[in-house]
């Protein structure tokens, strides 16, 4: 029987269509059921041509088109290629191993590096020590020489001050006198008289007090100032000692009816001397006034 229109083919429970003409007849089945379609249709007298008849299954052929291109049957879904993929790399026991030990041998190598630097630093330390131990050395002798030069200064200093004690001053048997017009307190007195290598003036008796006297009246006539010489009661009040430890064995205070010295008590220790009469009086340690010292 010949079908002049559209044959709609009852395959399991697929409707498949097919045209009355020597086109390709293109049908996506099971291979089961693509071979009982294919046998139906040509009982029937239908003319099915060879290429559908070895056509794969599930594969509709395409049609060549003019540029050499096939076409693809109405319906039918575009085949996609498959893009090749690479294996990717697999690691094994021996490449861990080698990696392992490749960074093992880069920290060994680090790790030298750093001893070596160490050691270098090390020596360097040392040598620094070396160096500081030596500069210590030389210091230490620096400051001996430093030393020994300060007290043969101190010693020069003395023996000049000796010198011009009794250059300039005024020579008693055993000792040297000389007069300081700079305004200075007892304690300041003292110390400037030992640095020139003598003390405040201590008359050990009345002889040596009357030629330190005259010295003083001589050198500041017609004035008459206060003079600090080296006697004082700074340790226990009443009790008048040389500058030297000693304790003095006579007086010379000045006394008339309306003043009698020494009246300062506990606030006036130090012994000071009047230029125009010699008299002693007791006065505060931190007035300022002339000294004499001796040598």
């Amino acid at each position: 029987m010949i079908w002049g229109g559209l044959l709609l083919v009852l395959v399991g429970q697929i409707w498949i269509p097919a045209c009355h003409s020597a086109e390709t007849t293109e049908i996506t089945l099971g291979e089961g059921k693509r071979n009982n379609s294919l046998q139906m249709i040509s009982e029937d007298g239908l003319d099915i041509p060879e290429t559908a008849r070895k056509s794969p299954v599930g594969r509709p052929e395409r049609e060549p088109d003019v540029s050499g291109n096939e076409t693809a049957v109405e319906g039918s879904q575009p085949q996609q290629t498959a893009l090749p993929t690479e294996a990717l790399p697999t690691s094994t026991a021996e490449d861990n191993f080698s990696y392992i030990f490749t960074r093992l041998s880069a920290m060994d190598a680090a790790i030298h590096r750093l001893n070596v630097q160490f050691h270098g630093m090390d020596v360097k330390f040392s040598q620094l020590s070396q160096s500081m131990a030596k500069l210590r050395t030389k210091l230490d002798d620096n400051e001996d020489t430093i030393a020994s030069l300060s007290e043969m200064n101190i010693r020069n200093m003395k023996q000049v001050g000796q010198l011009e004690g009794c250059l300039k001053g005024r020579r008693f048997t055993r000792k040297c006198y000389l007069l300081f017009l700079q305004f200075e307190s007892y304690p300041t007195a003292q110390q400037l008289c030992q640095s020139r290598g003598g003390n405040l003036a201590m008359p050990a008796d009345q002889q040596e007090y009357i030629s330190l006297a005259q010295y003083i009246h001589d050198a500041l006539f017609p004035s008459n100032w206060p003079v600090w010489i080296g006697i004082n009661d700074q340790r226990s009040e009443g009790m008048y000692l040389y500058e030297s430890g000693y304790r003095v064995s006579f007086f010379n205070w000045y006394k008339d009816h309306l003043v009698s010295q020494p009246n300062g008590g506990a606030m006036e220790n130090c012994i000071s001397v009047s230029s125009d009469d010699g008299k002693w009086w007791d006065n505060d340690c931190s007035l300022r006034m002339y000294y004499v010292c001796e040598y």
